[in-house]
């Protein structure tokens, strides 16, 4: 909110024998701004028992980036990059899943059926340590890596790779770049946490995503602001 404010300066002008008559001598109008700054927008959500949450999105080629923090669970956690469906992470969506023995994986899924692009050795990540992952995937011929329309790299920063330069994933088998043709279509960015799970800074194509847009579609989550260094 602005607010007007208005200023008088006198200034004392002698007379004489007269005495002294005090003049306005200048009369002007001063804007004082006393807008507090926006808060800061949310861009973390945190699962507090598992479940989907998901985003609306149409993008199926481009880039994506996100930091994500896994804890020590039971089950796997899942990243749908796009997904045609917002209710399952098994189905017609490209994915990343890291399950309990710290495997980083990237699959396909067309309907229900899987294909595996790559995997890691076992403890590829470690949990509670903040990661930084990229994907990217070409729009033209080798628009971001020397690949075809279509290709997928994914890459990863944070932790033992440091945080610094990105480091490609590299898979203990598949392929990194790797080959996909089967989706060029989106509706979704979904995610498939255990509780404890976190996601924060989604970058889609340069445009940044407010934690408080996500949809919950089952389990609970909660959002915050959390700039803890990677």
């Amino acid at each position: 909110m602005k607010k007007l404010l208005t200023i008088i300066i006198a200034i004392p002008i002698s007379l004489g024998c007269f005495g002294q008559m005090t003049m306005n001598a200048r009369h002007f109008t001063a804007r004082l701004d006393t807008a507090t700054a926006a808060p800061a927008e949310d861009n973390t959500i945190s699962c507090t028992s598992d479940g989907i949450a998901y985003i609306a999105s149409t993008v199926y080629e481009g880039y994506w980036e996100y930091d994500f923090r896994r804890t020590t669970g039971t089950t796997n956690t899942y990243i749908a990059i796009l997904s045609e469906v917002n209710g399952a992470s098994n189905q017609d969506n490209i994915r990343t899943y890291i399950n309990v023995n710290e495997v980083f994986a990237v699959r396909e899924y067309t309907g229900f059926t899987p294909t595996d692009y790559f995997e890691t050795a076992s403890a590829y990540t470690v949990a509670n340590t903040w990661y930084r992952l990229r994907y990217e995937r070409n729009t033209t011929l080798n628009e971001f890596f020397t690949g075809a329309i279509g290709d997928i790299r994914v890459l990863i920063k944070g932790g033992s790779f440091g945080t610094g330069s990105w480091t490609v994933i590299a898979p203990d088998s598949g392929t990194n770049p790797t080959s996909e043709s089967a989706h060029n279509t989106s509706d979704y960015f979904l995610i498939n946490f255990d509780t404890g799970d976190q996601l924060r800074d989604l970058d889609i194509n340069g445009a940044t995503i407010n934690a408080d847009d996500f949809t919950i579609g089952s389990g609970t989550y909660e959002t915050s602001v959390n700039n803890d260094p990677l």
